[in-house]
């Protein structure tokens, strides 16, 4: 196994030196500058007993090791092909349910349990394994009301690691990257709607795991508030530090899991 090298969180004072950029009239004696700062030298995303926690949006995610067989069920295997059947029965959502997610059949369909909250379940179902689901499996969310079960939704799972709250994700892209540099420069957008605002004032510094084989960079920015346009999210370009060149070594982009190839 590779070793870690470091972990490196130095955007912003690159930004200033190497492109002039007027870091305003906040100041590291600034409480609320402080307090920013602080926050962009831990990890934004959740962790629990080790394990990045991952989830298709929303909610508090689970850990990638449970994904193949899932978390133990209060329902047994009989009780839930019950409920499957119940809902396969209800004519409102029926057709989408066999056409979609329940392609099997109430006691065909292989499914697992990621994660609870409350009354709600969430369900991956066919084939998953720790990388997530396998050839579109979907993910189906199923909620208690009263003495009924009713089908909350679900779909294509897109995984991404959980966030600590005031981070939303940036991806990466490099076509043309200086491997023999430090700090290459790569260009980053927001994944979320954000009516096309300019990213820069709003970037996090970016938390880099680097070992021998590759550099993961898990990039985020500060969430916009209320309601957001999507007309595209416009890209900009920033240095990206390390700890020493990237030669050989893969570009990871740790917005997604698992993390993708930044190309």
């Amino acid at each position: 196994m590779a070793m870690l090298l470091r972990t490196a969180v130095v955007l912003s004072a690159l930004v200033v030196a190497g492109c002039g950029e007027d870091p305003g009239p906040s100041s590291a004696d600034d409480p609320s500058t402080a307090e920013t700062e602080a926050a962009d030298r831990q990890a934004p995303f959740v962790e629990k007993d080790g394990e990045i926690q991952v989830s298709c949006g929303g909610g508090d995610g689970w850990s990638p090791s449970i994904m193949a067989s899932g978390i133990e069920s209060p329902l047994s295997q009989s009780e839930m092909t019950q409920v499957f059947r119940e809902l396969l029965a209800n004519p409102k959502y029926a057709g989408e349910l066999e056409l979609s997610f329940l392609t099997k059949g109430a006691e065909g369909t292989p499914w697992r349990l990621l994660e609870i909250d409350g009354d709600a379940y969430t369900l991956g179902l066919d084939t998953w394994t720790e990388d997530g689901p396998v050839d579109g499996a979907f993910v189906m969310g199923i909620e208690r009301r009263g003495d009924a079960w009713v089908w909350s939704g679900g779909g294509n799972c897109h995984l991404a690691p959980v966030l600590r709250p005031g981070h939303t994700w940036v991806e990466l892209h490099g076509a043309d990257l200086d491997r023999t540099a430090t700090d290459p420069r790569v260009d980053v957008n927001e994944r979320t709607c954000t009516s096309a605002r300019d990213p820069s004032p709003y970037l996090h510094d970016p938390y880099v795991v680097e070992t021998d084989e590759s550099v993961t960079v898990y990039w985020t920015s500060t969430p916009p508030q209320g309601g957001q346009d999507c007309p595209g999210n416009p890209s900009v370009s920033r240095p990206l530090p390390l700890s020493e060149p990237l030669g050989d070594r893969e570009l990871l982009d740790g917005s997604t899991y698992p993390p993708s190839p930044v190309g």
